[in-house]
């Protein structure tokens, strides 16, 4: 298989401290009549006892109009490793003009797993996309993969619109985003990847983003009704460029 960059995140590069807490989960939420925290937890693909944590709550008891800590803010940005390794290949200036974002619609995965399953659908190439972004399955909670085809600077095969995989960089965030949230972490580092390609002088000053099923022609769901893409446009149109 061909070499494959796993980076984990640390430190930070970017400069200001955005996160996409509104794609995420939402942060808090207003108890509703015949709630149970047990209910709430599985809305929110959490857990009861994390509720109660970071709530302070001693009991399971919880009342109408009630405020509730969903989940706590994670803050995170691209590393300098990750920086140097993106930027490492020799980029085909003015070959990317857009990307796509994609949820992989599977509950598990990674760069490994997507890569021989795309081997044994026939294509030559493996791993569709170029990137890759874990949820703690078979990568760690927002770790980014770097993919053979952004190493080799290849076609994408994330569409099925010959023209788009020639000029767009696919982005697959792990997760099936119809079902559930993706997670702070994940979406933190879409963020820092996304500001970093688009302020890349290697990439068209106009590069544009699409969720998959925006793509023209495109049937899909893709990336699911949990990823907020009015919220993912605003700001990506508001990263510099």
């Amino acid at each position: 298989m061909e070499r494959r960059q796993f980076i984990q995140k640390a430190g930070l590069l970017l400069g200001s401290l955005w996160t996409f807490d509104s794609m995420a989960a939402p942060t808090t939420y207003k108890v509703l009549r015949g709630d149970t925290l047990s209910g709430i937890a599985n809305k929110f693909d959490t857990s009861v006892s994390n509720l109660k944590r970071i709530n302070r709550l001693k009991s399971d008891r919880i009342l109408a109009g009630q405020s509730l800590k969903i989940r706590e803010t994670i803050k995170s940005a691209l590393p300098a490793a990750a920086a140097q390794e993106i930027d490492g290949v020799p980029i085909i200036k003015n070959k990317w003009v857009h990307i796509v974002v994609h949820h992989s619609a599977t509950p598990q995965g990674g760069a490994k797993s997507f890569h021989n399953t795309h081997l044994r659908r026939g294509m030559q190439n493996g791993l569709a996309y170029h990137f890759v972004i874990g949820n703690g399955t078979q990568s760690g909670d927002g770790e980014i993969e770097v993919g053979p085809r952004w190493e080799k600077q290849q076609d994408g095969g994330h569409v099925a619109n010959a023209w788009f995989n020639a000029n767009s960089i696919g982005i697959c965030l792990v997760g099936n985003f119809q079902q559930h949230w993706p997670s702070p972490k994940q979406m933190d580092s879409l963020h820092r990847l996304l500001s970093h390609l688009k302020s890349s002088d290697q990439i068209q000053a106009n590069l544009r983003l699409f969720g998959h099923k925006e793509v023209k022609g495109a049937q899909t769901l893709c990336p699911g009704k949990n990823l907020n893409l009015n919220v993912l446009h605003k700001n990506f149109n508001l990263m510099a460029g």
